[in-house]
């Protein structure tokens, strides 16, 4: 229990971090035009959303080799995914409201880095029919340097269990049950069968070798509060919800020994993602020193997909006859490294 309590609350700890990096700059995206703010959210949170993808698809596995019947082991740790240097900034294409268009920006896990924007935005002002406001803003820096203990991504927790039922198949299923903290949640769920094919080839299931299909599907979900934001309005209704679903196919082998289990496979996964910034919001600005208002009713809505081949190799070891350590590293468009811990009972 105490390795639970401190992996969920390292983890709550980086979203804390996530969460105050998106609300210091989202508002200023929202004031230029609603295409313009769209395509801007878009290129800065492809790669959250990617990475909490990629991380749901991996470490279902620390070995081909299932349980007897009724054996059953509790996985304990994170899965630690990396970002390659192309998704830390992006180039936003199709912009109508920025005066000179900035080659690149900064992803969330860019530089830290604000950049500075102008934009033209032309609305109707009461007493003076519509006029046009220039205004500069602040374009939000990524999280580099700023996660804790130095790390440059975000870990997922993996938390997890599995069990042995009939004809050398043991389902997996991994949970973390929604969690508040500081004005943002996070839930995750996920299942997964894992089917033994020695069986299948006589006496060779008597060797240390293990062969076996793994296919899981997972959702996560993250959101934010943001009807205490002081930014456009009072409504209640307003937060951010990220939303995530991976599904991932793996052909495993391990070779199975006293003391240590090696193992590698390849395989397909593939997610689908959401980010909508839902509610009410009244964006001011200032002509001719008066202020005048622009309505936005759910100002944000995305969707992303992704996929990739993937490969992977692995070890895990016994410290005592029930406690296991693992590592595996999963090679996809966004690599991934799990590490923790596995109570097993055969």
């Amino acid at each position: 229990m105490k390795n639970l309590i401190l992996i969920l609350s390292s983890f709550f700890l980086f979203l804390s971090t996530v969460s105050a990096q998106i609300l210091d700059g989202f508002d200023n995206i929202l004031r230029a035009a609603p295409d313009d703010a769209n395509i801007l959210a878009e290129g800065y949170s492809e790669p959250l959303v990617k990475s909490i993808s990629y991380g749901l698809s991996s470490g279902w596995a620390t070995t081909a080799k299932t349980h007897k019947k009724f054996g059953f082991d509790i996985t304990l740790g994170f899965a630690n995914p990396s970002i390659p240097s192309v998704d830390k900034k992006f180039n936003p294409e199709g912009l109508s409201s920025y005066i000179q268009s900035p080659n690149s920006l900064p992803t969330f896990f860019g530089s830290n880095e604000e950049q500075t924007l102008n934009y033209s935005f032309t609305g109707n002002l009461p007493g003076f029919g519509q006029v046009e406001v220039n205004e500069e803003v602040k374009f939000p820096g990524g999280v580099n340097d700023q996660l804790p203990f130095g790390l440059k991504t975000i870990p997922y927790p993996l938390v997890q269990a599995s069990l042995g039922l009939f004809f050398d198949t043991d389902l997996v299923v991994r949970v973390v049950p929604k969690t508040n903290f500081e004005g943002s949640s996070f839930d995750l769920s996920g299942i997964a069968i894992k089917h033994n094919l020695m069986q299948y080839f006589g006496p060779l299931d008597k060797l240390p070798l293990n062969v076996s299909l793994l296919f899981s599907i997972a959702k996560a979900n993250l959101n934010y509060d943001l009807s205490e934001s002081n930014f456009g309005g009072q409504d209640p209704g307003r937060k951010m919800e990220f939303e995530t679903k991976s599904l991932s196919f793996q052909l495993l082998a391990s070779l199975d020994i006293p003391i240590i289990n090696l193992f590698a496979g390849i395989g397909f996964s593939s997610g689908n993602s959401s980010f909508d910034m839902l509610g009410s919001y009244n964006i001011d600005y200032s002509y001719a020193s008066q202020t005048f208002y622009r309505p936005l009713e759910n100002p944000i809505s995305l969707s992303f997909d992704n996929s990739s081949f993937t490969s992977v190799i692995g070890t895990r070891f016994s410290i005592f006859p029930f406690l296991k350590m693992f590592a595996n590293y999963t090679v996809q468009e966004y690599n991934v490294l799990s590490t923790g811990i596995l109570f097993n009972f055969r």
